[in-house]
């Protein structure tokens, strides 16, 4: 699996975590484990200009097309919120009954729309 891949398995993992229909403590370990997976294999600024540099001198596109190719997910990833609100809600009991406000809470605290990047 690429980093790309885990990140859509965490935000999958993620929505069905806040959805409702699973709030086990296992589910919950499970989802933070898959959080934890994929922001461990985002590109830090030093690793995003290595690998802009090595594509773009193969590239047809210009650098900036290239780097948009390669990093809109991360970068949407990150402008939606998923990390604040991902550790905030791992510190949550998912079986206690007010979990659903708290994730409603955290959803408007923390996560936003973003426009495409």
């Amino acid at each position: 699996m690429t980093a790309i891949s885990h990140l859509a398995d965490y935000v999958g993992a993620f929505v069905t975590l806040i959805d409702g229909n699973t709030h086990s403590r296992s589910f919950a370990k499970e989802t933070e484990a898959k959080y934890r997976l994929a922001t461990c294999l985002l590109p830090d600024p030093n690793e995003r200009e290595h690998l802009l540099t090595y594509v773009s001198a193969t590239a047809l596109t210009s650098k900036s097309e290239v780097s948009k190719q390669l990093f809109q997910s991360f970068d949407q990833f990150q402008c939606m919120g998923f990390g604040p609100a991902s550790d905030q809600l791992f510190t949550m009991d998912t079986e206690h009954p007010s979990f659903p406000q708290k994730v409603e809470d955290i959803q408007e605290t923390h996560m936003k729309v973003c426009p495409d990047l």
